[in-house]
């Protein structure tokens, strides 16, 4: 009796399955990017970071309501703990961006007194401390290592207008 000659394996992870979600699809073939069943190039030019996020988050996107609330959520979440605005005045100049990043997100959790709840609740919680937070750090750490003064979160800008205030000191302006 002959042992039939092995199969040749898959190159890489071709045909794996390492995840299912409700969140994305990515349709290579086809140049595809599915967000919760929206085509990425409708969403494109067309909705804001908040829409989007509130999107992955629930499933839909914001009536003007949700919206609004959310935006809220977001900028009331955006202020760094004084520890962690020190740690990113005092990392070296040549430090990678991501470095920066990955520290002051890592020195967050030293300072989040709900640290250990897992509730789902409080995972939400800190995920919207993350978003909103993120960007306050990258534009810090930029004006630092540029020898500038960091400023506040503005309240009243959305994501992406505070994330450009914050890393050139001018509020945008609509084109």
């Amino acid at each position: 009796m002959t042992t039939p000659a092995p199969a040749t394996p898959a190159k890489g992870l071709e045909g794996v399955v390492a995840a299912n979600t409700r969140l994305s699809d990515v349709q290579g073939e086809a140049g595809k990017l599915i967000y919760c069943g929206y085509d990425i190039d409708e969403l494109a030019g067309k909705v804001t970071f908040e829409e989007v996020i509130h999107l992955l988050h629930h499933n839909h996107l914001p009536n003007q309501k949700e919206l609004h609330e959310y935006k809220e959520r977001l900028a009331a979440a955006r202020a760094l703990p004084a520890g962690v605005v020190k740690i990113i005045k005092t990392l070296p100049l040549t430090t990678p961006p991501m470095h920066a990043i990955r520290t002051a997100i890592s020195a967050l959790g030293c300072f989040d007194s709900t640290c250990d709840d897992d509730s789902m609740d409080a995972q939400r919680q800190k995920a919207i401390r993350l978003i909103a937070r993120i960007p306050i750090i990258t534009a810090y750490f930029h004006r630092a290592r540029q020898g500038k003064s960091l400023l506040e979160p503005n309240p009243a800008l959305g994501e992406a207008a505070n994330f450009l205030y914050l890393m050139t000191g001018k509020k945008p302006t609509m084109a």
